[in-house]
């Protein structure tokens, strides 16, 4: 990719059975090189319909066993699952015909659970449109702006409920989305996002964090019109701004702008 740019289009990163995909988005960022030619357009997961239930409530049982003082290490391929999804843009429910309308409605619930900014898609034998994947760009201005429409209208607090898919079944992993007022500058996200990120009073771990802001004014604070937006995606604490352009409605004021 270095040797010869604008030789390949997409850089596809295929892991290996259940594995978290956390340190290799991290990677893109913390390579130079690598940062300088690739951009992370965006993170697929599938999941099994099937067992995908049966995965997760494997978690809560063995969160138990750890409280009861037992090993940690039987945890790890049903934490690992949960991850999976919590990192992912998009999610493929696999085996869909095998498990029936209801088991795959549970299973798309559980997703929406851990994870309701990413886009579903319904897929027996894994078949699905590859080329619209490879052009998902989940991170760009309008992928953002709908993950963080979605996420504000179907996240909710931990243990809301007891459903089979509660997000208390995922040892607490779920979707939390939140409006953001004052951040007019490109130096006030960082300000916000480091203070969330490397601060230590939010009192949980994040995993991934994307957000769209409405930059309004410049460095010295002056207003401008239209604003412009800025996507900030974040992995564990690491974390990178990009320009997304201008706000596509330039007809609102400058007070009417709430980020995201």
């Amino acid at each position: 990719v270095r040797t010869q740019p604008g030789k390949y289009h997409h850089v596809v990163v295929e892991t290996t059975g259940v594995a978290d995909p956390g340190p290799a988005i991290e990677a893109l960022w913390t390579d130079e090189g690598m940062e300088a030619c690739v951009f992370l357009a965006g993170v697929v997961t599938v999941v099994d319909a099937v067992h995908l239930l049966g995965q997760y409530r494997e978690k809560r049982q063995n969160l138990n066993r750890k409280r009861a003082g037992a090993s940690a290490e039987a945890d790890e391929p049903a934490r690992e699952a949960v991850l999976q999804v919590a990192f992912a843009d998009h999610v493929i429910v696999n085996k869909c015909e095998t498990a029936g309308d209801a088991s795959t409605a549970e299973a798309e619930e559980a997703v929406r659970r851990i994870n309701s900014a990413a886009t579903l898609e319904r897929a027996d034998r894994c078949v699905v449109d590859v080329k619209r994947l490879l052009e998902l760009r989940a991170l760009d201005g309008d992928g953002a702006a709908r993950a963080a429409a979605s996420a504000s209208s179907s996240s909710s607090a931990p243990g809301a409920d007891e459903s089979p898919s509660s997000s208390a079944h995922f040892g607490g992993v779920n979707t939390v989305a939140v409006d953001v007022s004052g951040v007019r500058t490109e130096s006030a996200v960082r300000a916000w996002a480091e203070s969330l990120l490397w601060g230590e009073q939010v009192g949980c771990e994040i995993y991934r964090l994307k957000a769209v802001f409405a930059i309004c004014a410049d460095a010295d604070g002056v207003s401008s019109s239209p604003p412009r937006r800025v996507m900030l995606q974040a992995v564990g604490q690491l974390y990178e701004l990009t320009d997304g352009g201008l706000w596509p409605d330039a007809n609102l004021s400058a007070s009417d702008y709430r980020s995201r």
